[in-house]
């Protein structure tokens, strides 16, 4: 028999299910509520255990259980929205963070890029500014001028031949003068005797001739340039021409004033000093004793005949090349301190059409020094090495260092020399220098 003890152990554990099996019941309901189902209503037990609240209706214990599984849900939902929305500023801040490293770097690379870029950039705006730009004209360059100088007539034959055979020295007439005749760009001179082996000539026969070994006296003293249009270089004819022109070409000489026909003869020999070319050319008067200049025609060999016309052409032919034209006459009355007509006419008309410089020779003896338009004409400088001695004025000549620079007027710088026997001399020194060019009456 069961004791009163176990009855109500039963009793209160049937009571208990009892109560489970009544919770079961609501929740099936709720749920099914939930889901669209009729609404629940309070069971007996249920109403039981509501609280009333005062004044208001009492909330069915379901619809607390509602609110509460809706409160769960949203903060569920609301927490993963949160867990989105800091992964999205997480990931913006990084990512805003790499462009701004990005952006630094492709400044620093484009800034780095134009650095390296500026001088081309700069030289493209400079070559555009200098195609839109107004031209300016910049000053030319100024050349340092070029130096010629020039000395009178040099005559190697007759008596000076002698000397230099007795001697055994082709530079003996020029011992005392070289190293004068060298401070210059270019030295010139007329060479007054042509150049062939023979016999040597004797004093009073007036058909000169020199061995052509004298052309390396010529050229050791300095010489560079020198006229062979004179009244003496065609004494032995189209011969007499060719050996002079052979020898001084052996010596590295330029001959100027004649040649194998007219055009040759009418060549100017051009030098180049100081990115500079100075033309030079050389006429004689072919009415000067003893009678047969052999001026040249279009098919013989000869020198340059003086002609206005022919001068004017040559020197304005030259000028498309030539910075500075020289030319050379020979002409005049020997002895005759006084310049001709015909010297004066050829020697302007040969500075009218653009020539620098005038060089005279002939004479014998020195002529006025005039300065005509922008040039220099020096009428005659007398003799330079000579076998003349039977006065002071045939002893006496000039040498001239002018001076030549573009767009300007000469500069001249005159010096007196002496025939000494065949050895000259040039005075250098003062006051000696200054009393011979005054007593010449050319105080340069």
């Amino acid at each position: 028999m069961p004791t009163k003890k176990k009855t109500a152990k039963r009793a209160a554990s049937k009571k208990i299910m009892s109560k489970k099996k009544v919770v079961k019941k609501t929740v099936k309901k709720a749920a099914a509520s939930a889901k669209g189902g009729a609404p629940l209503k309070p069971s007996k037990q249920s109403k039981k255990n509501v609280r009333r609240a005062p004044n208001k209706k009492a909330a069915p214990a379901i619809a607390i259980k509602r609110v509460e599984v809706t409160k769960k849900a949203v903060s569920s939902a609301g927490s993963k929205i949160r867990v989105h929305i800091q992964r999205l500023v997480w990931w913006g801040t990084v990512s805003v963070f790499l462009l701004g490293a990005l952006a630094i770097i492709a400044n620093y690379s484009t800034a780095l890029n134009r650095s390296e870029l500026l001088p081309e950039k700069l030289a493209q705006v400079s070559v555009l500014s200098a195609e839109y730009a107004d031209p300016i004209e910049l000053p030319p360059e100024e050349k340092p001028p070029v130096t010629i100088m020039a000395v009178g007539d040099v005559m190697l034959a007759r008596y000076v031949e002698r000397k230099m055979r007795g001697n055994q020295d082709y530079t003996w007439p020029f011992h005392n003068s070289a190293e004068f005749l060298r401070d210059a760009d270019i030295t010139f001179a007329n060479l007054e005797s042509p150049l062939l082996a023979g016999a040597n000539v004797e004093d009073n026969v007036y058909y000169f001739r020199a061995d052509p070994s004298a052309a390396a006296g010529l050229s050791w003293a300095g010489f560079d340039v020198l006229s062979i249009a004179n009244n003496h270089t065609m004494d032995y004819r189209e011969y007499g021409l060719q050996t002079t022109l052979d020898a001084l070409r052996a010596a590295g000489l330029d001959a100027v004033g004649g040649g194998k026909n007219v055009d040759e003869a009418h060549t100017p020999v051009m030098k180049l000093v100081n990115g500079q070319r100075i033309a030079f050319y050389a006429y004689t008067d072919n009415s000067i004793p003893p009678g047969f200049n052999g001026v040249t025609t279009d098919s013989t060999p000869g020198i340059a005949g003086m002609n206005v016309e022919a001068v004017q052409n040559d020197v304005k032919n030259a000028l498309r090349s030539a910075d500075f034209v020289v030319v050379s006459m020979h002409a005049g009355r020997e002895y005759s301190k006084e310049p001709t007509g015909l010297q004066k006419e050829f020697a302007r008309a040969a500075i009218d059409a653009g020539a620098s410089v005038v060089i005279g020779h002939h004479p014998h003896v020195v002529q006025p020094v005039e300065w005509y338009g922008d040039g220099l004409i020096l009428y005659s400088l007398g003799n330079f090495v000579f076998d003349q001695f039977f006065d002071e004025e045939v002893r006496t000549g000039l040498a001239a260092k002018i001076s030549l620079q573009k767009d300007k007027r000469p500069v001249l710088k005159l010096y007196p020399t002496r025939l000494e026997t065949v050895q000259t001399d040039v005075v250098i020194e003062e006051p000696r220098r200054s009393e011979l060019l005054e007593k010449l009456g050319v105080a340069y």
